[in-house]
């Protein structure tokens, strides 16, 4: 395995990913320079080859430890507590008169802890060395002038180290931000072509399905066209008019589609709207020569589409029963809707109230009340009705989710 290729670790974010690239790649570059460091310092004596012996194990045993682990923590925190240390000790023991490795080194630790470990260790980093040259600013040491060669040639070398340690990481810290703008672009684009995807996708059904509404709404239209027609040749009037009850009940349905396509959400429509064409259109058709004031109050803006067909059906029953039996030769009339959503419950009471007289009390077996008893059954509710000052249904229904 290449030194420079680290393993597979157990890290599944980005940052924590290349952290642990960047910290073995680190310490590889350290290994290999202290090797050069090692073999220099045998020239010089034997307690120059051992510090380079020692720098040289220090990369060594982070590389095992990271290999076993997988993980880089340990081994960051670890350089960066002896970095600040030990450049610091150096730093006050005056071991040489100029101080350029020391400063360099103090600027490694620093800026690796702010890579890897993050932005509250790179600080505590930093303060550190900070602290050791204030110590070192107060002391006060006069400088020895007279250095020997060899150890101006020990100093050059660890000049040239600490240089190429400090521009290792500045070149990985660049490749490390090139490879995550470029991870982020790749990931930009990829969400931008996925969004566009997924909108083209939903512009087709959308159009589709309003599509869809519009040709039920039609062909609905179009059996109630049918009905109509069929009912031209029944010459009984009660026949007539149970023909003239089916298409009004297919139309009521028809108006859902239309209010469907026409609405912007697909799968919700405004109920206080939608009853006041129902009543509207069945006016027109009933009542024409009677004012009728429709009074909606409703806490439940829109309802299910399994919902709103029952009620509608029921509306439409109830409606046209008082258009036709209450409103009967009147020239105004009024009818009250009032909706309410029961707290934490499925459930929601609908009140139904117009303010005719009724000329007869509707027979209990009739088709209309049957409907309207199946309706209410199929939203899982019960009704109660009276007919006292008109007519009064009071209904507790489920709103089918």
């Amino acid at each position: 395995m290449n030194l420079f290729t680290p393993p597979t670790s157990e890290y599944t974010t980005y940052y924590k990913q290349g952290a642990f690239e960047l910290t073995w790649r680190y310490n590889a570059f350290m290994m290999l320079t202290y090797t050069v460091l090692m073999l220099a310092g045998s020239f010089i004596g034997m307690n120059t080859f051992l510090v380079g012996v020692l720098c040289w194990g220090t990369p060594l045993v982070s590389l095992f430890v990271m290999k076993q682990t997988r993980k880089f923590e340990m081994v960051a925190y670890a350089q960066v507590i002896l970095g600040s240390t030990i450049t610091g000790i150096v730093l006050n023991m005056n071991y040489v008169p100029m101080h350029v490795v020391e400063v360099i080194f103090m600027m490694i630790s620093s800026f690796y802890a702010f890579i890897t470990l993050g932005r509250k260790a790179g600080v505590v980093a930093l303060s550190a060395q900070l602290v050791w040259c204030c110590i070192y600013l107060f002391r006060n040491v006069e400088p020895v002038v007279n250095v020997p060669v060899i150890e101006k040639v020990a100093l050059f070398m660890a000049l040239l180290v600490s240089i190429a340690l400090f521009g290792f990481l500045i070149v990985e810290f660049l490749k490390l931000r090139r490879t995550a703008e470029n991870k982020y672009m790749s990931i930009n684009q990829d969400l931008t072509e996925i969004n566009h995807l997924v909108n083209l996708q939903y512009q087709e059904k959308t159009v589709m399905l309003k599509e869809i509404h519009h040709r039920v709404k039609n062909n609905l239209q179009v059996i109630s066209s049918l009905l109509r027609l069929q009912s031209y040749e029944i010459e009984e009037e009660a026949s007539r008019m149970h023909f003239q009850d089916a298409i009004y009940r297919v139309s009521a349905m028809a108006l859902i589609h239309q209010k469907m396509y026409q609405n912007e959400n697909l799968s919700q429509i405004n109920l206080e709207n939608y009853i006041d064409s129902l009543a509207k259109d069945l006016v027109l058709t009933h009542a024409k020569h009677t004012e009728v004031k429709l009074d909606v109050v409703s806490d439940i803006q829109e309802l299910g589409n399994d919902t709103l067909v029952p009620l509608a059906l029921i509306l439409n029953e109830l409606i046209t029963n008082s258009l036709k039996h209450a409103f009967a030769d009147r020239a105004e009339g009024v009818i009250t809707i009032k909706i309410q959503q029961i707290e934490e419950t499925d459930f929601f009471d609908f009140t139904y109230k117009d303010g005719g007289e009724w000329k007869s009390t509707p027979k209990g077996n009739s088709f209309g009340l049957e409907l309207i008893a199946t309706l209410t059954e199929q939203l899982d509710g019960h009704v109660e009705r009276s007919y006292d000052q008109g007519t009064k249904y009071q209904f507790k229904l489920r709103d089918l989710k």
